[in-house]
């Protein structure tokens, strides 16, 4: 921990003091000069989409996207009408995107919402005359949790807010029905595009009438608010930002007088503070900084009052120091405190578009703080379809040479604190390599025959150890994994291996006791929060309703729950603070299919 609080202290000592220098010119691809960024939807340090803006005001189809951090981008051109413009963009991974349009031509409004499933070289209309059909309609905002799981929210038609859900990606969208969304308070109040600020299950948007609707459901039951802003009869806007899905801002921005009016709220946005006004809050965007108390950051782009530049704040808005200043910052897009994106305009179609920050902190090889971290397991022995979870933490890379960074190596030996890992007889294989290096990493491992199969490799003990490397020489281009690099011996770090037991599905432990049946399609780890709750991490293969059933010992149940599960990881929180002392057993069942685990409560 105290590693971490240097790490970040130094990053935001070098925010202060070298201002200039932490944000670096990419170019979008884009061909039209001019273009702009109006909406940027990062899904990890690598992986970015952002749709197009024009600065004549034209309506724009095209997007563009990042796989390795924003070295190259690849452009494309969803297939809405050509007088379409974009809502929003929202993505879960490099394969899937959604992307919402309203028309900019009479009929002014309406909503298209189109979807990719292979990076966008295809696009598909969702829901075409379903959704935003009405006159009236106005589609605004757009979230997907995961690659099922999403909300898409529209103006008040006929004296409701239009706001669909879906839990199948889009192919049905379902509407929410008007008696869980609050009415508009008088006519003429609207929602805005992009104004959306998500944390958990929960999802905020705000109106022109300084109101701010919440869901913590993920937008199928809704509250609103006031915030008591005092807005402008022409042009009335404000922004929102939550770091937690309790703690968060709402702010009026002055365009002309360059001065912010900010609220806070601790109860998840049902109630707001007095209005106080920072210095330095810049006017475009605000975002927080995921895996940060209170950490946010704002852009300015103001051509009215040359009001340009980035600030972070570290208490939640109270107070901010610029990153930079007099450079035009648009749209805004956080990985973590070490990546991010602000949209700018493009020169050419190789030249500029969008900047990207990252720490310039120099680290040598030399410095006595590289370390790859401590790595940890969150299970020893893995049946078949199981998920192990591998994380490393206190994680700082050398900086040196052009390549530097973070991967991890799958080997059939200990190569623990190894001096070149590509050297030894056991190495398998590197998985992705992040640069820069983050200070926390997690990594899966599904036990599908994907790798480890029996054949080309038996199944057995092996072993994952996470690798900082820096003043690597690359092979090929992009760097994905170790196999692109040559690796600097003297400037290569590796951590300690971490054993997992890949079992065979059909071995005899698979199915006794602790068993998991059709486990490719299902499994089931528990976890003891605290003394009073059961942390359940569910891996389903399919959304559905999970049913969760405690029994003692003699079979009595003890403890029922039911909720539902998206594909992929969901963590279901149990209370069992009226259990006694004792062994159980924790029945999990998802579309028909079933896991079993023991749980002491001591």
């Amino acid at each position: 921990m105290k590693k971490l609080l240097l790490i970040f202290s130094m990053l935001l000592a070098y925010l202060g003091s070298n201002a200039q220098g932490v944000w670096t010119s990419q170019s979008t691809g884009f061909s039209a000069t001019s273009s702009g960024v109006t909406n940027i939807a990062v899904v990890n340090a690598n992986v970015v989409w952002v749709s197009a803006l024009d600065a004549g005001g034209a309506a724009r189809q095209d997007y563009s996207r990042t796989t390795d951090g924003g070295a190259h981008w690849v452009t494309g051109t969803i297939p809405a009408p050509a007088n379409w413009i974009y809502a929003m963009i929202a993505a879960t991974d490099s394969s899937n995107a959604w992307a919402a349009f309203y028309n900019n031509a009479a009929p002014k409004g309406l909503g298209q919402v189109y979807h990719t499933t292979d990076g966008g070289a295809n696009w598909t209309q969702q829901a075409a005359g379903l959704i935003f059909s009405t006159t009236g309609s106005f589609v605004d905002v757009i979230h997907f949790w995961d690659n099922l799981n999403g909300v898409v929210v529209g103006d008040p038609v006929n004296g409701e807010y239009e706001i669909y859900t879906t839990i199948d990606g889009g192919t049905n969208w379902v509407p929410v029905p008007p008696a869980s969304i609050p009415n508009p308070d008088a006519a003429g109040e609207v929602a805005f595009t992009t104004h959306i600020s998500v944390a958990g299950n929960s999802i905020w948007f705000d109106t022109n009438h300084g109101r701010v609707f919440s869901s913590s459901d993920r937008g199928y039951h809704w509250n609103v608010s006031t915030t008591n802003l005092i807005l402008p009869a022409v042009n009335p806007s404000i922004d929102l930002c939550f770091y937690n899905s309790l703690s968060g801002i709402a702010r009026y921005y002055d365009d002309v007088a360059i001065y912010s009016d900010v609220v806070q709220t601790s109860d998840g946005g049902l109630t707001w503070s007095s209005t106080f006004s920072p210095d330095g809050f810049f006017g475009f965007d605000v975002k927080a900084v995921p895996g940060t108390d209170s950490m946010l950051v704002s852009t300015g782009q103001s051509s009215n009052s040359g009001f340009t530049g980035s600030s972070y704040s570290l208490n939640g808005g109270h107070s901010w120091t610029n990153i930079d200043a007099g450079v035009r910052h648009f749209a805004l897009g956080i990985a973590d405190s070490l990546t991010m994106w602000s949209g700018s305009f493009t020169t050419s179609p190789t030249q500029n578009g969008i900047f990207k920050f990252t720490s310039s902190i120099p680290v040598a090889c030399s410095d006595p703080g590289v370390s790859p971290g401590t790595a940890t397991a969150n299970d020893t022995a893995i049946c078949g379809g199981d998920t192990v979870v591998f994380t490393s933490t206190g994680i700082l890379s050398p900086s040196n040479g052009a390549q530097s960074g973070l991967s991890w190596v799958i080997s059939s030996a200990n190569i623990s604190h190894s001096t070149n890992p590509k050297l030894e007889t056991s190495y398998m294989k590197s998985l992705l390599v992040t640069f820069p290096a983050p200070a926390t990493d997690s990594r899966l491992f599904i036990n599908n025959g994907s790798l480890i199969d029996g054949l080309n490799y038996p199944y057995g003990i092996y072993y994952w150890t996470p690798v900082v490397f820096g003043n690597a020489t690359a092979l090929s281009s992009p760097v994905q994994h170790l196999e692109d690099l040559t690796l600097d011996g003297n400037c290569t770090f590796v951590g300690t291996s971490i054993a997992v037991h890949v079992l065979n599905p059909n071995d005899p432990s698979c199915g006794v006791g602790v068993s998991e049946i059709k486990a490719n399609q299902l499994s089931v780890h528990t976890f003891i929060k605290d003394r009073n709750t059961i942390d359940v991490l569910i891996n389903s293969a399919a959304y559905g309703k999970v049913s969760i059933q405690i029994t003692d010992l003699a079979g009595r149940l003890v403890k029922n729950q039911n909720s539902y599960v998206s594909n992929g990881s969901n963590h279901e929180l149990i209370n069992v603070e009226d259990l006694a002392s004792g062994t159980y057993i924790l029945k999990t069942e998802v579309n028909g299919n079933r896991a079993s685990n023991k749980v002491v409560k001591y």
